[in-house]
This record gives structure tokens, sequence and C-alpha cells, in this order.
């Protein structure tokens, strides 16, 4: 397990459920925000290192989409932000 752990904010449960197990696999310890609200309470009580460098979830979702085929444009990219799954 890696000393780092990330912290995954989306409303959205199914998004989560996808994006976790790549970083899990990865060794990173993960943990889930519903919101913007609960994200500052788990930083309140919890150490989340900056990973504002690492191509590790960029390059899951370049596989991802190649995955996806046809339905690739369901993630677009926030830039600046992150991801963003949609119909």
């Amino acid at each position: 397990m890696k000393d780092a752990k990330i912290l995954i904010v989306d409303p959205d449960r199914e998004t989560r459920r996808i994006i976790k197990p790549f970083l899990n696999y990865e060794g990173y310890s993960v943990d889930e925000a519903v919101d913007g609200m609960e994200a500052l309470q788990m930083f309140a009580i919890n150490h989340y290192g900056s990973h504002r460098n690492s191509r590790t979830v960029d390059t899951y979702i370049r596989h991802l989409r190649k995955k996806l085929g046809n339905y690739q444009k369901c993630i677009s990219t926030v830039w600046g932000i992150g991801y963003k799954f949609g119909k």
C-alpha cells in the first residue's frame, strides 16, 4: 500500500464505483465523499497528499475510453478539475 490517501469527491455513486478500483489497484488508500461539505469534513480528520502532478487517473481514463469504444464520449475532461461522467 502506498503512503498516499486519495479522496474522490463526486455526487454520483456509480462514478466513484468506477474510479476507486483503479486507484486501489495502484496501491492507494481511497476514501469517498458525496459533496464538498463531506469532503471538507474528511479533510479535517485525514491527510490527503497532493496528486496534482500524478498522471495515474489520466492514464486509467485514457484506457477506459479506449475500452468504451463509441461510448468514450461519456467521459469528458473538465480542465483544471478532473473528469465528468455523463450519458
